[in-house]
């Protein structure tokens, strides 16, 4: 059995087990732990709140415990079939039996009777929601035309009033604040809207030739991440210093963004990850292994490593909380990791899922070229990774299925001091531009691959090595495919 779904919680945490069975752990000071007894299929997704749990059954009605209880009295056209935490509060997203309108409910966790109110997120005939982001006095409904939907219970800070899309021009991602939104457009750009206080809703203009790729919103502040990988703040940045970006190393990029309340972090294109802001001190990488996801709370974060390990840092001093991600037992990885706004954190586990490096490459004209993985190797997903330290923007990678024991010298082909670690049985050319190459391996969803062992070693092109082939070999890394 494994896993399959999870929800982080203010105090407590929800998993789903692939065989139906719920479990929820963590605080119980207001019940909220308490598990009602329950057969398979009772529930059918269940979210961990800041001091209740809320679920939902098959036929789309919903229970709570905890702080608050609730019983769903909707009307009986309707159905649950999705929700989403932001605080103290939840968003329910609920579709109509006879139509495809969805409807959203608004449910606050601190209050003593738990009385929902809603209103319509229509996005048309035909249409649907493809993602919902909610915050506490805005949600935001992204339909699959590119268009948005905005709802809250006031317009104070002008939240419900949308941007007007250019013409030819679809929203493609959003994120919400407090009362602030931020969308990129599909030609790149971006905008803010609602609350305005701290400049959070205030987008830094692009470069000529740049793009955005990725928005983070807080409730003083967002991150946003442009495609040449570097990163730009609107708003103050509370009182952290969140505004202060770290410089970025020469030659280094951005990949990806995680912002709390007072702390920040990012991912760099090396595997490596920043922190700023109230917490500064990110855990060191052991040799061969990169990070490939981070996640922030309001002030800690959660990051994933290569070797399918788990770390966390900042301040986590509240009841229930685990100071450190638990170390797993052999042959079991952390496929995903997530952050509360409350300092929880909550993982996915799966089946042994790595890639790591082994041995190193030889030295040419630059330092030895590494493989740097986006995620670990997981059926059913794409695997992708990035070749660094390319001269000519050029390789040949080489795919196999076992390590080459003992490793076997390259000198008679030309390359002195470099060394073949696996045995190829396909070969790849690579290209790309800056000294890396992007490259991508697609894993079918077959179980039967689970376990599964490939080993990755590229041949750098490098006319000015001093050797006579004018070409090195990079770092050689092994992956076990997992899930």
């Amino acid at each position: 059995m494994t896993y399959v779904a999870i929800s982080a919680g203010g105090d407590h945490n929800a998993a789903l087990r692939s065989d139906g069975q719920w479990f929820v752990w963590g605080s119980n000071f207001y019940g909220q732990v308490s598990l009602p007894p329950h057969s398979p299929g009772t529930f059918a997704r269940i979210l961990a709140g800041s001091s209740s749990t809320l679920a939902i059954r098959p036929d789309g009605s919903m229970q709570s415990w905890g702080l608050v209880g609730w019983t769903g009295q909707q009307p009986s056209s309707l159905r649950y079939v999705t929700l989403d935490a932001f605080g103290n509060s939840a968003a329910c997203l609920v579709r109509s039996t006879s139509t495809s309108q969805p409807i959203l409910s608004w449910y606050f966790d601190f209050t003593s009777v738990g009385q929902p109110w809603a209103t319509a997120l229509a996005p048309g005939p035909g249409r649907r929601l493809t993602d919902i982001k909610a915050g506490g006095g805005l949600i935001v409904g992204l339909a699959d035309d590119g268009t948005l939907r905005a709802y809250s219970s006031f317009n104070t800070y002008g939240q419900l009033n949308l941007p007007t899309l250019p013409p030819g021009l679809t929203y493609t991602a959003v994120d919400v604040g407090w009362a602030n939104g931020l969308a990129i457009r599909s030609d790149g750009s971006a905008v803010g809207w609602g609350q305005n206080n701290w400049g959070q809703a205030t987008v830094p203009a692009l470069p000529p030739g740049l793009r955005y790729t990725a928005v983070g919103a807080g409730e003083q502040n967002a991150l946003l991440l442009r495609s040449d990988g570097s990163i730009v703040m609107a708003g103050t940045g509370s009182t952290s210093g969140l505004h202060i970006l770290p410089a970025l190393p020469p030659g280094l990029r951005y990949t990806g963004v995680a912002c709390g309340k007072d702390l920040a972090a990012a991912l760099r294109s090396d595997g490596s990850i920043v922190s700023w802001g109230s917490i500064t001190t990110v855990p060191a990488l052991p040799a061969g292994v990169s990070y490939v996801e981070i996640a922030c709370g309001e002030r800690h974060a959660i990051a994933r490593r290569s070797d399918g390990a788990a770390v966390t840092w900042g301040i986590l001093n509240r009841p229930a909380r685990m100071t450190e991600a638990p170390i797993l037992p052999p042959g079991r990885s952390y496929l995903r990791v997530a952050a509360s706004s409350l300092d929880g954190s909550a993982a996915l586990i799966g089946s042994e899922s790595r890639y790591v490096g082994f041995a190193t490459g030889c030295p040419g004209s630059l330092p030895p070229s590494r493989i740097v993985p986006g995620d670990t190797p997981q059926i059913g997903k794409t695997f992708p990774a990035l070749l660094t330290n390319l001269p000519t923007n050029l390789a040949l990678l080489g795919f196999g299925w076992q390590r080459q024991l003992p490793p076997t010298p390259l000198a008679t082909l030309g390359m002195p001091g470099c060394s073949a670690h696996i045995v190829a049985d396909a070969i790849v050319p690579i290209s790309g531009a800056a000294h890396e190459a992007p490259f991508a391996l697609p894993i079918p969803f077959l179980p039967g691959l689970l376990g599964i062992k490939f080993y990755n070693q590229a041949i750098v092109l490098d006319p000015a090595a001093n050797n006579p082939l004018g070409a090195v070999v990079g770092e050689a890394m092994e992956g076990v495919i997992g899930g």
